[in-house]
């Protein structure tokens, strides 16, 4: 005689054998196939010359849906596929670190240390400042504690160097001798990415045919022309943004999508290379701006976590890599206007260097 059973399954209780009372039921062989409409009573002697289990699987079915099977394993396989999501399962925390305005060094970057490991587990950081008595009158000191920092990275051309609208105006060139249409607006959509990506959207634009690297060489010769030699000027803002990191201690990098060798001579005639700790470019990373890759290097190459790390850029493709990287982002444009996901993205948008500056130590 068989024992009827009903053993929970996932909070649910299955139905099994003895305990189906339909009088009639869509049946599925063990194999999968349709057995059709028949009674309970002839489902369950199927199932038993098969040494099976007969189990409603679809009880809210008109008729219900039962399956012939092995009901001792399907249990076996339910646990086990609800053990490995649980295990699989991450339940993120809100864990708050809180400051008060007099916090010294010592304690601020071990409480800043604290929320490094709470978001490298995946937990979020809430910062709250805590303000007493006349303190309360002061919510300005509150923003200063709440921006120390150790790091930061420039991006170079739009930021360091006015060199956007160079480097466009000589493509124009080129495309006005080539009769190559809508280059200013491909220009653009180039703002920030290397090399390879920048020759790759061009010949997604203009078609697998278009002789880049002629085109480019060509380009190239123009802007040498223009801006060799330290010809090529400064932002408003540089030197003295540069002068006050270092003056504060603070790690300074560069990460640019340009070519290392041109990126090393351009600052070096613009007598400011030694005010960099690190310069990354993007023939020594994988994957371009909008990726991730070229901050995250130049912050392992500083050795600094990115949440301690603010990135200056104009280009929308250099605010998301910064903002991917987990940095802090500041935008200064140049070329590119600001949009509603640059407002996301970035921490704060300003007009030039010498605000940037204001930001970070006013």
């Amino acid at each position: 005689m068989r024992l009827w059973r009903c053993l929970p399954i996932s909070k649910k209780e299955i139905q099994i054998n003895e305990e189906i009372r339909d009088k009639e039921l869509r049946i599925i062989g063990s194999d999968g196939q349709q057995l059709g409409i028949m009674s309970a009573k002839e489902a369950l002697d199927l199932a038993e010359q098969k040494n099976l289990d007969l189990v409603k699987i679809a009880p809210q079915s008109n008729p219900p849906v039962c399956k012939i099977m092995d009901y001792g394993k399907y249990r076996f396989e339910q646990a086990k596929r609800e053990k490995e999501a649980r295990k699989n399962q991450r339940v993120v925390d809100i864990k708050e670190v809180r400051l008060s305005l007099n916090i010294d060094t010592h304690d601020f970057n071990t409480k800043l240390n604290n929320a490094l490991k709470f978001i490298k587990h995946g937990d979020k950081v809430k910062v709250s400042i805590r303000f007493r008595g006349r303190e309360m009158g002061h919510p300005e000191i509150g923003l200063e504690t709440m921006k120390r920092f150790e790091a930061v990275i420039f991006d170079m051309d739009g930021v360091i160097f006015d060199s956007e609208l160079l480097v466009i105006k000589c493509w124009q060139v080129v495309a006005d001798k080539y009769e190559i249409k809508n280059i200013e607006d491909t220009c653009h959509k180039c703002l920030g990415l290397n090399k390879d990506a920048t020759k790759e959207l061009m010949l997604g634009v203009y078609g697998a045919d278009f002789p880049y690297d002629e085109y480019k060489a060509e380009m190239s010769a123009l802007f040498h022309e223009q801006a060799a030699g330290g010809k090529l000027p400064m932002k408003p803002g540089v030197t003295g943004l540069l002068q006050t990191l270092k003056k504060n201690g603070r790690k300074v990098a560069l990460a640019s999508s340009t070519r290392k060798a041109v990126v090393e001579q351009e600052l070096r005639d613009a007598g400011i290379l030694p005010y960099f700790d690190r310069v990354i470019c993007g023939d020594m990373v994988k994957r371009s701006k909008p990726e991730p890759d070229i901050y995250l290097e130049a912050c392992r190459q500083i050795h600094v976590m990115p949440e301690q790390a603010y990135a200056i850029e104009d280009s929308y493709n250099g605010i998301r890599s910064a903002h991917a990287a987990r940095l802090h982002p500041i935008m200064v444009p140049d070329l590119a206007p600001v949009t509603e996901e640059m407002q996301e993205l970035s921490d704060v948008i300003l007009d030039s260097l010498t605000e940037v500056e204001k930001y970070l130590f006013l």
